[in-house]
């Protein structure tokens, strides 16, 4: 059964037992069979073991494998890599703890990743799909990765996220899998690290899949200034990486400035002056001082008047 199975999916969660029985039943629900699940808890204080161990109990198969397990170290990163460590089959999915899963999904990925494997001998690295955002009161928002997305674009857009790339498992080994000390924007500079790689990828378009759910307990935080030191700590390990590359070090200032932007929108404006500060030093061109504006105040679509501004350089990676 093992050499039939396409994907994993893993799953860490930490306190989790009011969002799980919705999760769970959700990949439950998945139309694609076999299937492998890999649950990893990180330090429950709750009942979310109770939870999977019920699910379990009461749902595995022979078709649909569950794997329970832990991870000591704190932090969804280092969950991602336990499960990870326990993946057997060609490709790995992370899914939140938090979240709905479309039942449709990996039936619609196995479809288009076979249909290209029959077109090109190329191996598929990334299968990234678009995603919806659930906001409390029932408003959807659409989170669509670019075709032939580029590191610049990841790096002012993030749309490689968690729940949009399915990865093949040796492709995330090769590249070093989660990054265990990154706290926030840990899926971004995964996403840009793997393109960095050029990896081999196809995009599940135009659906839009998942209920995201967007709450106070949400693993990446409810706002921005109670996340800084983490979010800027993220920030300069993706300068680390690019150092070298000009255009991609631009692209990381003007992601400084659209942090920038938010805080001063959420009233932290010491922070935000610090910080556009910073950049305005090292770029003092009158494009970047409108750039810097923009995302001061209109702030929406930033990515796109920064590319818009700067296209030579953004074309350039």
């Amino acid at each position: 059964m093992e050499n039939s199975m396409l994907f994993t999916i893993v799953i860490p969660f930490h306190n989790r037992e009011k969002y799980l029985p919705d999760t769970l039943h959700s990949v439950l629900g998945q139309t694609y069979r076999p299937l492998r699940l890999v649950l990893v808890d990180n330090n429950s204080t709750d009942s979310s073991q109770a939870v999977c161990r019920a699910f379990i109990e009461k749902h595995s198969a022979p078709d649909f494998e569950i794997t329970l397990t832990s991870e000591p170290q704190p932090g969804a990163s280092a969950a991602r890599n336990r499960g990870l460590g326990l993946v057997r089959t060609p490709y790995v999915y992370f899914f939140d703890s938090d979240d709905r899963m479309s039942a449709d999904f990996l039936s619609d990925a196995a479809a288009l990743l076979q249909s290209n494997t029959r077109q090109t001998a190329e191996k598929t690295d990334i299968i990234a799909s678009t995603t919806r955002i659930l906001y409390p009161g029932g408003k959807l928002r659409t989170r669509t990765p670019r075709p032939a997305l580029s590191p610049t674009t990841q790096i002012l857009t993030g749309m490689l996220s968690t729940q949009s790339m399915i990865i093949r498992t040796e492709f995330l080994r090769e590249a070093g899998g989660w990054r265990t000390d990154l706290k926030r924007w840990n899926d971004w500079e995964l996403g840009l690290r793997l393109l960095l790689r050029q990896p081999g990828m196809i995009t599940l378009t135009p659906k839009a899949y998942h209920a995201i759910l967007a709450h106070p307990d949400s693993i990446t935080g409810k706002d921005f200034k109670s996340n800084t030191d983490d979010l800027l700590y993220a920030i300069r390990a993706v300068e680390t990486q690019v150092s070298g590359h000009p255009a991609l070090c631009d692209a990381v200032a003007a992601r400084r400035l659209i942090l920038s932007g938010h805080l001063h929108h959420e009233g932290a404006t010491e922070a935000a002056n610090r910080i556009r500060r910073e950049v305005m030093r090292q770029h003092p061109g009158l494009k970047w001082k409108f750039f810097a504006a923009w995302c001061r105040y209109p702030r929406r679509a930033a990515w796109k008047v920064y590319q818009i501004l700067f296209k030579g350089s953004c074309q350039s990676r």
